[in-house]
């Protein structure tokens, strides 16, 4: 009798045992930020897996074992020394411990992958390039991408460079709750790539062709503006060469961009009005730029004393940065125009 009771409850009063709908990606909650900064962690791989896919998973992440911890920031194009071999990009992500600089596309429909510059020996460039996200993304929305671009790495002792291309199919496969060391999001969803790479080069008057199958898991979350986790498989096709990469994201952190051993600037009056007005201990730097907070070029010029003003009455109010290019480094710093 009480067990009727309790279906006609159910039937009368319908309760969603679900931990909810499925949060959506969009261009407005996920682009990346001007002097934003992650914080990496680098994991022990060991046992680690993808989980399951589908709707209200519970994927618990909380054992993972750091090994290694490295930090990206976020800066315009412009404030990077490389930023010519990667026509297009809105914003550069300059990870400082690993010398590495990834090129990011955005707009208002999607997040591609533009490039990478680690060195004159170690870098990517993309003719095509690779689609991280479109928008609006949310459960079982996917597209598919093709890519193509120049690598260029080290074997052997040998440079090679490799024209690359391949496809890959984007699909959101789940959504829910997302544990992790110290943390828990509880409504992201997880994306799956699957891409396959295919490389082909000359090597030594030999026409070499090798080709990688890439499976990516990454879990997003609105308003935290990279993957939160991701869990990556490659493996060459037909050949022995694998490996799996695991890593996360615990916070994010908003400040302004300084990259290198960058000297002191005072920048004032911050926010400016007409005049702008920088200062330096010493004259390190030659030159510099200001973009828009799109990462739009507006202006650039030489720079000849230590003490040097800049008119920017004609600037439409809002939010600026200013990178001052010396020899052996480079510093972004921020200002308002009122």
């Amino acid at each position: 009798m009480q067990k009727s009771y309790l279906t006609l409850f159910i039937l009368l009063f319908p309760v969603n045992f679900c931990f909810g709908q499925a949060v959506t990606i969009t261009a407005a909650n996920f682009n990346p930020l001007y002097g934003e900064a992650f914080i990496t962690h680098n994991c022990d791989t060991t046992g680690v897996l993808q989980g399951s896919l589908g709707a209200n998973q519970v994927w618990d992440f909380t054992t993972l074992t750091t090994t290694s911890i490295d930090t990206g920031v976020g800066v315009p194009c412009l404030g990077t020394p490389n930023c010519a071999m990667f026509p297009g990009s809105t914003i550069a992500i300059v990870n400082p411990t690993a010398t590495m600089t990834t090129y990011l596309i955005y707009d208002a429909t999607k997040i591609s992958q533009n490039g990478y510059y680690a060195s004159a020996t170690q870098n990517a460039t993309f003719t095509n390039p690779m689609d991280e996200l479109h928008y609006p993304f949310t459960y079982l929305d996917s597209f598919t991408d093709a890519f193509a671009g120049t690598l260029i790495y080290t074997s052997s002792s040998v440079t090679i460079s490799a024209q690359q291309h391949g496809t890959e199919k984007v699909i959101c496969d789940g959504y829910g709750m997302l544990k992790l060391p110290g943390r828990i999001a509880p409504n992201v969803i997880r994306v799956h790539a699957s891409q396959i790479y295919i490389d082909s080069t000359n090597l030594f008057g030999t026409s070499v062709i090798d080709s990688f199958q890439f499976d990516s898991y990454a879990w997003y979350e609105p308003n935290f503006h990279t993957a939160l986790l991701t869990v990556s498989f490659a493996h060459q096709i037909g050949g022995s060469i694998s490996s799996k990469i695991v890593t996360y994201v615990a916070k994010s952190i908003l400040s302004v961009p300084t990259i290198s051993n960058a000297n002191k600037i005072d920048l004032y009056p911050n926010p400016a009005s007409g005049q702008l007005y920088f200062t330096m201990p010493e004259h390190n730097y030659s030159s510099y730029t200001i973009t828009n907070s799109l990462g739009a070029f507006i202006a650039s010029n030489e720079i000849t004393n230590i003490q040097t003003n800049i008119n920017i009455c004609m600037l439409p109010s809002g939010l600026y940065f200013i990178t001052f290019k010396g020899k052996d480094t480079i510093q972004t710093m921020k200002f308002f125009k009122n």
